[in-house]
C-alpha cells in the first residue's frame, strides 16, 4: 500500500525530532518503522508529544488517514498514548507490547501452567541473583513494603488485591535486577500465573486467598533477607525453593493443573498489579 502527497504539494523541511524519509511513497508500516526507530533512539523521548496529524502527514508526504493508521498501530504496541483532545504522547511502554505478544504466543501454542512455571523458575533464580547484586536501598525498601502488604493485606482488601500482592513483590525483585528484557518477560509470566489461579478458583472468598497467600510467607521473607544482604547465591536458592514449592502446590491441584493459557477465561482481563516502572534506574556497578 502506498500513499502520496497531493500533486504539486511541496514537501516541507523535516519536523524537529523526526528522521527524514527519502522518496514520496510510503505506507503506514514504513511510518510506524520510522517513528518506532525515533522512539528507540531517544529522538522522541518518553513524554514527548508527537506533531499533529496534519504536520506528520506533511513530513512523511502522505495523507492524514495513513498517519492515523500508523498512530493506531503504535498505540497498540504500547509506544504512544492517544489522548483525545490533547494529542499523541510517547510512552515507550514496551512491556505492554511484549505482554500482548507473549500472551498471543502462549495461546496459539496452547501453553499450560506447568510450562509457565518451568520458565518462571528458570528465570526467577537468575533475576534473584541479579537483584541481590544490584538492588538499591530504595528498591529494597519498596520490596519490603510490598511484602508487608502481601503478608498483612489492608482491611477490606478484595480477593483480587490479596491475590496480586505477592505478584507485585515478585516483579519488584525482577525490577531490581536492572534488566529490562528480563523484567518484561517475568512480569508477563507472573501475571499469567496469578490470572490462571483467579480463573481456577473463581468464587473462592477472602479466607481461601488469605490462607493461600500466607502459605508462601516464609519463602518470600527468606528471599528478601538474602537480597537485602546482597547474597546472590542465597537469593538464587531462596527464589528457586519458593517457586518449586509453588510449582508443587499448583500441579497438585487438578483444576489448576489442567488450565491452560489458551482458556479464554484465563486471559479475559489484565491484572492491575502495582509494578515498578519498566527498566528501572540505570544499572549500578556489581560488587
Amino acid at each position: 500500500m502506498t500513499d502520496s502527497a497531493a500533486p504539486g504539494t511541496r514537501r516541507p523541511a523535516p519536523t524537529v525530532g523526526l528522521s527524514p524519509i527519502p522518496g514520496k511513497d510510503r505506507a503506514a508500516r514504513e511510518i510506524v518503522a520510522s517513528l518506532r526507530g525515533d522512539i528507540a533512539a531517544g529522538r522522541l523521548p518518553r513524554g514527548a508529544r508527537l506533531p499533529g496529524e496534519r504536520d506528520l502527514a506533511r513530513h512523511f508526504g502522505v495523507s492524514q488517514p495513513t498517519v492515523r493508521e500508523a498512530v493506531r498501530a503504535l498505540d497498540l504496541m504500547g509506544l504512544v498514548d492517544v489522548r483525545h483532545g490533547s494529542g499523541v504522547y510517547v510512552t515507550a511502554d514496551v512491556g505492554a507490547f511484549l505482554d500482548t505478544s507473549l500472551r498471543t504466543l502462549m495461546q496459539v501454542e496452547r501453553v499450560g501452567i506447568v510450562e509457565v512455571l518451568d520458565l518462571r523458575t528458570l528465570l526467577g533464580g537468575y533475576s534473584a541473583r541479579r537483584a541481590a547484586e544490584h538492588a538499591t536501598e530504595e528498591e529494597i525498601a519498596r520490596m519490603t513494603a510490598l511484602l508487608d502488604r502481601s503478608d498483612a493485606p489492608p482491611h477490606g482488601a478484595t480477593v483480587r488485591e490479596i491475590a496480586t500482592a505477592p505478584a507485585a513483590f515478585q516483579i519488584a525483585v525482577s525490577a531490581a535486577a536492572h534488566d529490562p528484557l528480563l523484567l518484561a518477560i517475568e512480569s508477563v509470566l507472573v501475571k499469567v500465573t496469578v490470572q490462571l489461579q483467579l480463573t481456577a478458583f473463581d468464587g473462592r472468598g477472602r479466607d481461601f486467598w488469605l490462607e493461600r497467600v500466607s502459605a508462601f510467607r516464609t519463602d518470600r521473607r527468606r528471599l528478601l533477607a538474602f537480597v537485602t544482604a546482597h547474597d546472590g547465591e542465597g537469593a538464587t536458592t531462596a527464589m528457586q525453593l519458593y517457586l518449586r514449592t509453588q510449582f508443587a502446590q499448583f500441579t497438585a491441584d487438578p483444576a489448576l493443573a489442567a488450565l491452560g493459557v489458551a482458556d479464554p477465561l484465563a486471559v479475559a482481563s489484565r491484572l492491575d498489579v502495582d509494578l515498578p516502572p519498566l527498566g528501572g534506574p540505570p544499572r549500578p556497578a556489581a560488587g
